[in-house]
C-alpha cells in the first residue's frame, strides 16, 4: 500500500493528471479546518472515498510521517510488460530501469548520469 502523508502533497497528488487514489483519510475533529475541508471537497468531486480517522488510524497509516491530519492510499500501478516497451523504443535508445526509488535526490542524480551517458 502506497501512501501519501500531509496536507500540501495530498493537494498536488489530487491535482496531478493521471494519479490515481483508493482513499483519503482525514483526520476525525470537532473543529472545521478548511484546508483538510478544501481536501475533502476536492476528493469527493472526484469521487474518492473519505475516511474519517482518529489520530492513532493516521499515525499508523503514515508509518511514523509527519501527515497533518490527512492520508491518501493510491491504488495499485500498471504496469507495462519490458518486451511492449523495447518494441516501441527506438533503435539507438538508452533506456533506464528503476525499481522502488525511495529519494528524489537518488532519482535526480541517476537521470543526470543517464543523461551524461547519452
Amino acid at each position: 500500500m502506497e501512501t501519501i502523508c500531509g496536507i500540501h502533497a495530498v493537494r498536488e497528488a489530487l491535482s496531478a493528471a493521471g494519479q490515481s487514489f483508493e482513499r483519503l483519510h482525514i483526520l476525525q475533529s470537532t473543529r472545521p479546518n478548511p484546508r483538510l475541508q478544501e481536501l475533502i471537497d476536492q476528493a469527493r468531486r472526484q469521487r474518492i472515498a473519505v475516511r474519517f480517522e482518529q489520530p492513532a488510524a493516521l499515525d499508523r497509516l503514515a508509518q511514523g510521517a509527519n501527515h497533518q491530519g490527512v492520508v491518501a492510499v493510491l491504488a495499485g500501478h500498471g504496469y507495462a510488460e519490458l518486451e511492449d516497451v523495447l518494441a516501441e523504443l527506438p533503435e539507438q535508445a538508452l533506456l533506464l530501469i528503476l525499481d522502488g526509488v525511495q529519494d528524489v535526490h537518488n532519482l535526480g542524480a541517476l537521470i543526470r548520469t543517464a543523461c551524461a551517458a547519452g
